[in-house]
């Protein structure tokens, strides 16, 4: 009998925690991180208008976005914007080069640089080396 009780304990330990583990992941997590992946084409001119394509990317949740090459930060013009993608126009001011998508959050009032790329060419400004 002292043997099953020893067997037992452990087990409905571990069953209790295990089933604390299936109602905590069953919870809704909240809204998905922003995250644009790519931009098509992935190569424009100033004043082109061009397509960036992820999650959680509506006028709710994106407020800003910008072009970055790291030094400087230029911001964009939306054009259109859905949960899953938004147009963009290359401003005047950005100078020819390779440059990272980055956006303001409404839930977090840092720049969030993001996966994707796009790179400006025939541009009016010098070029960023890259």
């Amino acid at each position: 009998m002292k043997r099953t009780k020893r067997f037992m304990i452990p087990v409905l330990l571990l069953a209790g925690v295990t089933g604390a583990v299936t109602v905590f992941a069953e919870k809704d997590p909240g809204p998905q991180a922003i995250h644009v992946r790519e931009v098509a084409p992935p190569t424009g001119k100033v004043g082109d208008i061009l397509k960036a394509y992820g999650d959680s990317l509506n006028a709710e949740r994106v407020l800003e976005v910008y072009l970055t090459n790291g030094f400087m930060d230029y911001r964009v013009e939306i054009m259109d914007q859905t949960e899953h993608w938004f147009t963009f126009r290359i401003p005047a001011a950005v100078p020819e080069g390779k440059f990272r998508i980055a956006v303001v959050g409404s839930d977090s009032p840092a720049v969030l640089e993001q996966p994707a790329f796009v790179r400006v060419v025939e541009a009016k400004g010098p070029p960023t080396g890259e």
